[in-house]
């Protein structure tokens, strides 16, 4: 008998039968050689490690990939995520997301007239003469007791003809004369932090309404680069979650205030901007960490020089968020800094003329019992809550006076009943004490301040004023699972025709009640309209662009914007049976022995 020995690398190897492969399983190519680059034992995705565990349970610097692409061989979107796999194509979409995003919001800077987003009479004429008045350059008069500033009489209350009446276009601003000025008592005198007035008070021209596009332009440029920087620092893994929670969050009413002269567009890019950094900031390492703390800061700093609420509102994204992160040496920088940054939230929202005016207020008298109004106020938070989305005749865009019910309201909740849904899937109990935090801020906050104003409803209070803090919520929510995604390719798609759809029908109602008024007429008066924003237009701009081009611009850049963004981000889960499956071939193959080499 002669003695065997193991096959080695000197041993011609011994021609076997392949072991018979699963059904359905599909052919592979062999595995290179050591050293090629391509072996099938250590080229295994990271993504495959740790399936299942949410990104928190892994502790240490990571090299995160891009997260895997549902349905990558099926569908658009499939063929989209295949292009995008060269740099070159990554970097050019890119480009488009810039160019389709800028277009967006141009088309909304464009849509509503000077004074035509809420109390505009008064931040314009705080902007024009921002504390204090007696070094803005603006002559005062006492008037009745009253301190009044002069303004142009464009930006004061006389150039709000059309508010509270959706009938009236903003045609009747012609009467109003550009060259005159008036004195009014609508400007800032303590009420508002003096930040946002006193910047885009350096944007002041000659002419009124080119001063005002240039304030909305500028508030646009602000939102996408900060916005945007913080996307590029994010680690790969965040970035769907991210996107989700503006598209879902922002569309409509988040788009019309972003690019509107109103306060609130800073409070919704500085809230999100400060919790997406810190938030980042705790998962990333190295360079990003520092870079989304830094670029949070700016977003707080910009919180606290709008608003007085919006700088409170830093004070409850640093509690959801610290609490949501898993404890580790490299919170301390990161944990002071948002110490520092609430303590400051708070000591200025106390100290702000909003709340004092709170404190100082007495409840107004009411018929019905307190255990009657607490009903009555619990019973409407739902219909307050779709005011995000700009539910209501009271809680639309504009003076309350171009209500988005219908098709927008509708999508727009669907959505976000989805987006609550997909959620939930990846549930942990620091997602759930992190989210609670929110959701206590978002129901809470207007229950109490209904109740004790001695309010019978909740109609009271403008959702829009809780708005900010919408983003930072589904923010947290909206978390993966390691290996997974938030969207699988369909879903994507689906959230891509739904959101664009109302995007277009909101955009289209607000430009509809400015050139010509929301009122029945007959269809042989009206020609083609409500459709044709062309049909003998009452009020528009000075410009060499139609009301229709610029309705069909921005629902087309829009509609482009959503895929540039989702396939950047890469949203969506793998498909089941690509990872699954070659994870027990590659075992059992592995665990065969290797057979004895043949001897004569």
């Amino acid at each position: 008998m002669t003695e065997q020995t193991p096959a080695s690398a000197d041993t011609p190897p011994v021609e076997q039968t392949p072991p018979p492969r699963a059904q359905g399983a599909q052919t592979t190519e062999p595995a290179e050689p050591a050293g090629s680059g391509g072996s099938a034992e250590t080229a295994q995705p990271a993504e495959a490690v740790g399936a299942g565990q949410s990104e928190e349970a892994q502790s240490g610097p990571q090299v995160t990939p891009a997260a895997p692409v549902a349905g990558s061989r099926r569908g658009p979107l499939g063929v989209l995520a295949r292009l995008l796999q060269s740099r070159g194509s990554r970097w050019a979409a890119s480009a488009l997301l810039i160019v389709a995003v800028l277009a967006t919001g141009l088309s909304w800077a464009l849509a509503s007239p000077v004074g035509g987003s809420p109390d505009d009479d008064f931040h314009l004429g705080s902007i024009w003469c921002p504390r204090p008045v007696e070094s803005s350059g603006c002559a005062t008069r006492v008037v009745e007791g009253e301190l009044r500033v002069e303004v142009p009489q464009r930006v004061s209350e006389t150039a709000r003809c059309y508010a509270f009446h959706e009938e009236i276009s903003a045609s009747c601003q012609g009467s109003v004369p550009e060259g005159k000025t008036i004195y009014t008592r609508r400007y800032d005198d303590g009420n508002y932090p003096t930040g946002y007035y006193r910047f885009h008070h350096l944007l002041i021209g000659d002419d009124v309404d080119e001063s005002a596009l240039v304030m909305r332009g500028a508030n646009l440029l602000i939102a996408m680069a900060l916005l945007g920087a913080i996307g590029w620092a994010l680690p790969a893994r965040l970035r769907s979650q991210y996107a989700l929670s503006i598209i879902l969050a922002w569309m409509p009413m988040g788009l019309y205030l972003v690019v509107s002269n109103n306060p609130s567009s800073w409070a919704l890019t500085g809230v999100l901007a400060y919790a997406a950094g810190l938030y980042g900031t705790l998962r990333a390492e190295g360079r990003r960490r520092w870079s989304l703390l830094g670029l949070g800061l700016v977003g707080a700093v910009m919180a606290c020089a709008c608003r007085g609420d919006s700088a409170f509102y830093l004070l409850v994204v640093s509690l959801a968020v610290l609490i949501g992160a898993r404890l580790r040496r490299g919170m301390i920088i990161p944990g002071l800094a948002a110490a520092v940054v609430s303590a400051i939230g708070a000591w200025m929202m106390l100290g702000s003329g909003q709340s004092a005016a709170v404190a100082s207020s007495s409840p107004q008298p009411s018929v019905l019992s307190d255990s009657e109004r607490l009903r009555l106020t619990i019973a409407t938070l739902p219909e307050y809550l779709a005011g995000f989305w700009g539910w209501g005749q009271r809680w639309g865009a504009g003076w309350f006076d171009v209500p988005l019910d219908g098709p927008t309201v509708v999508i727009a909740l669907s959505l976000a009943g989805f987006a609550l849904f997909a959620g939930a899937r990846a549930l942990d109990v620091r997602t759930v004490l992190s989210a609670g935090v929110m959701t206590g801020a978002l129901l809470g906050l207007p229950v109490v301040l209904s109740y004790t104003q001695g309010f019978e409803s909740i109609y009271e209070l403008q959702p829009r004023y809780l708005l900010p803090l919408l983003a930072p919520f589904l923010l947290i929510w909206l978390r993966r699972i390691k290996g997974e995604a938030v969207l699988t390719g369909p879903q994507a798609t689906l959230l891509v025709g739904m959101s664009a759809l109302a995007h277009a029908y909101a955009l289209h109602r607000i430009l509809l009640r400015y050139t010509h008024g929301l009122h029945s007429v007959g269809k042989d008066d009206a020609g083609w309209m409500p459709m044709n924003l062309n049909f003998q237009p009452q009020w528009w701009w000075d410009i060499p662009i139609s009301p229709m081009a610029v309705w069909a611009l921005g629902s087309l850049m829009y509609a482009v914007a959503l895929v540039a963004a989702l396939m950047l981000v890469r949203p969506c889960a793998p498909e089941a049976s690509s990872a699954p499956e070659k994870a027990p071939q590659k075992a059992s193959q592995k665990a065969q022995p290797a057979l004895p080499a043949r001897t004569s």
